[in-house]
């Protein structure tokens, strides 16, 4: 009798804890499987937002943008902020300043960074997958540099400076007079 009451003690208190827990820590369990539900073309947008508003920060002379900032301005969750600065950071398109909060800043000038360093940071996380050497496999690989190339010569004409200078024309034509 005592060993079961005191199984059915426990069971009780763990049962209450997970509750507890599961209450506690809705916000970033629904934050993570938001986050799971991204698409590779999200990812991108976001990217591209991300660097305009780091960019923005930069060419007002504003403190750089952290975590928290960026998550929080732009309405996505903090996780997905990260994961998607991590790529931006290996490929030195954006760089990390110390301080009580880590801040992003602009690694190279407006300028020189455009659409295409972007997406290509992105878009090179992983590896890509092999099929068998066929003889439409090349036809298919044909069409498909063909359509990389239209995307990168279009995207490398879109500089950051110029989307933060347009991104600021729309935020002055907003501001109520």
């Amino acid at each position: 009798v005592f060993m079961a009451g005191l199984y059915l003690s426990w069971l009780i208190l763990l049962f209450g804890s997970q509750v507890a827990y599961a209450i506690q820590n809705r916000a970033s369990y629904l934050q993570e499987k938001l986050v799971e539900n991204v698409n590779q073309r999200g990812k991108e947008f976001i990217a591209l937002r991300i660097l305009t508003l780091i960019g923005q920060k930069f060419q007002h002379g504003e403190s750089p943008a952290t975590l928290a900032q960026i998550s929080t301005e732009i309405g996505i969750p903090s996780k997905l902020a990260q994961q998607i600065l991590q790529p931006l950071l290996a490929a030195r398109i954006v760089t990390e300043i110390a301080g009580a909060e880590i801040a992003f800043t602009p690694a190279r000038p407006l300028d020189d960074i455009n659409a295409h360093h972007i997406l290509r940071a992105i878009r090179t996380q992983g590896q890509n997958t092999a099929t068998r050497d066929e003889p439409v496999r090349a036809e298919v690989l044909g069409e498909f540099a063909k359509i990389e190339e239209a995307e990168r010569s279009a995207a490398a004409k879109i500089t950051l400076a110029a989307l933060v200078n347009r991104a600021q024309k729309q935020i002055e034509v907003a501001k109520p007079e």
